[in-house]
Order: C-alpha cells, then sequence, then structure tokens
C-alpha cells in the first residue's frame, strides 16, 4: 500500500530501482482506528522497525491486564516485583503509557533493588548503589540470606527466611543478598 509521495505505508522507505527497501519505522499499517496518544507513544518506543504495531499495541494491553489481575490478587507488591524482576515483559513501558493507574507499584519497583551486592548511599544509582532506608523482601524465598556490612567489613547485621525479611540500610554499609527476588522500600 503506498501513502502520499508513492512511499509505502509506514514501513519502509523506497530506494534505487532495483535495490532493497530500508526499514525505518513500526509497521502501522494495521493499527486500530481511533488510538489514543499514550497509545501511539508506547507503539513508538516498543514497535521495532518493520514489526506490525498493534501486535506491540496488544502486547502492551495485556501486560496491563496481567499486572491489574496480580494487584487484585496478591496487592500492588506483586506489581512491583513483577516489574523490578522482569517478569512481566514491558512492564514499566506499558504502566508508564497504557495503565498509568498502576505507577505507585512502579514507583516501589523504581526505588528497590534485586538480589546482589550493593552499597548504600544517600540517593540511588543506576548499577550497584542504593538509597539508605527500610527495606522488605516480600516474596523471599525459603532460601532467602542476607549480610549487611559496615563501611570497616565488620557484619552490622545478617539473616535468612521466608517473606517480608527486612533490613535498614544506613549510608557507607553494604548489602548482599540471595534468594530474596526482590527489596522494595517499605516504612
Amino acid at each position: 500500500m503506498k501513502g502520499p509521495g508513492g512511499k509505502a505505508s509506514g514501513s519502509s522507505t523506497a530506494g534505487k530501482p532495483g535495490s532493497a527497501a530500508t526499514v525505518t519505522a513500526p509497521n502501522t499499517s494495521q493499527l486500530r482506528k481511533n488510538v489514543t496518544t499514550a497509545q501511539r507513544k508506547y507503539v513508538a518506543r516498543n514497535a521495532p522497525a518493520g514489526v506490525d504495531a498493534e501486535a506491540i499495541l496488544q502486547s502492551g494491553e495485556d501486560a496491563c491486564r496481567r499486572m491489574r489481575i496480580a494487584q487484585a490478587s496478591a496487592g500492588q507488591v506483586s506489581v512491583s516485583v513483577a516489574v523490578i524482576t522482569g517478569q512481566i515483559a514491558n512492564g514499566r513501558e506499558a504502566i508508564n503509557y497504557l495503565c498509568p493507574v498502576l505507577k505507585p507499584a512502579l514507583a516501589a519497583a523504581d526505588n528497590g533493588f534485586l538480589d546482589g551486592t550493593y552499597v548504600v548511599a544517600g540517593q540511588a544509582k543506576k548499577g550497584r548503589q542504593v538509597k539508605a532506608g527500610r527495606y522488605t523482601a516480600p516474596q523471599a524465598s525459603d532460601g532467602c540470606t542476607w549480610s549487611v556490612t559496615a563501611a570497616d567489613g565488620n557484619v552490622a547485621a545478617d539473616g535468612h527466611g521466608r517473606q517480608g525479611a527486612t533490613v535498614r540500610l544506613k549510608r557507607s554499609q553494604q548489602i548482599t543478598s540471595s534468594g530474596c527476588i526482590a527489596w522494595l522500600p517499605s516504612s
């Protein structure tokens, strides 16, 4: 299907005769009518060049549906853990553009961290630095173990256990955890 100027609609630009077309944008020709601005932004951010935009939009809407079901059955924490662990593909993007009612869960995920080793600082930085504060591992496994060490290397606290493990982290400490899955800010 040709659009204005004789170029293929939305999915490629025509090259010289005999050359292959260069894919430059998602294929929006099958996108449903009356999509919202937020839906278009979601598609623009998540649909690779040449991919059917409607399929990407439906995938995002499915992510929202799954997160709403999780929130209804197990609470906001389940959505936060799903987002921080990546259990729901494009969950973060879907919340931002398609289901903004779930933004509180996204905020908790953004301020939490996964198992691993982290330095505690005044502010979180991407990578291996978390903000000082109190954290809970709401969906920890039976094998959850954690250790908090002071700047001098001495163990300040450690523990193991199931769901609900809680730590209070202070600046210059370090936390290492395994099997706790994700830590979310708690009051």
